[in-house]
């Protein structure tokens, strides 16, 4: 029993590594299609985009082609990120759902959580990020200040703001 034990443990191990392995490739592969895709390489070989040439060469359906061109386009001004998967440590679907919200701003803080979490932990993280971050515009569109400087120098100002709550009388 406990060399069975013993093998599950060693089996685990290996696939553990094999899938690092997959990972390191892959951002290879997605550096191969930034570089691709910005060279137009696509365009010479007679594609109409990146996606379109991914589909006809290496036969990605043509939403998976989208994706992973969107994807190494992403990981091209997310620099952490970018090396965090080169080194394997994340796979694509957790590369693929950060890059959806992941900014030169909040890069750091969003690779901490992907490396913590699992590809569809990510999903549903990210999916309540964007969902509160558009609710967060929305409501910024509904709000306005305005400013001016007035003809004696002193600054005249208006705001506007959609109300939400019932009337105040």
């Amino acid at each position: 029993m406990n060399e069975l034990a013993n093998d599950h443990v060693a089996l685990g191990d290996e696939i553990a590594r094999l899938a690092a392995r997959m990972n390191v490739a892959t951002h290879r592969m997605l550096t191969c299609i930034r570089e691709f895709d910005a060279a137009e390489g696509w365009h010479r070989q007679g594609a109409q985009s990146c996606a379109h040439w991914l589909t006809w060469r290496i036969g990605l359906n043509p939403g998976a082609a989208r994706e992973k061109v969107r994807v190494a386009r992403a990981l091209g001004g997310l620099p952490a990120l970018d090396r965090v998967f080169a080194e394997g440590r994340l796979s694509y679907a957790q590369v693929r759902a950060v890059t959806r919200i992941a900014t030169p701003e909040n890069e750091e803080r969003v690779v901490d959580i992907a490396v913590a979490s699992t590809g569809a932990q990510l999903e549903r993280i990210c999916r309540g990020f964007r969902k509160a971050t558009q609710a967060d515009e929305a409501h910024a569109a509904e709000r306005s200040v305005r400013a001016r400087v007035l003809g004696d120098g002193s600054c005249g100002w208006r705001s506007s703001w959609r109300r939400t709550r019932p009337s105040w009388s």
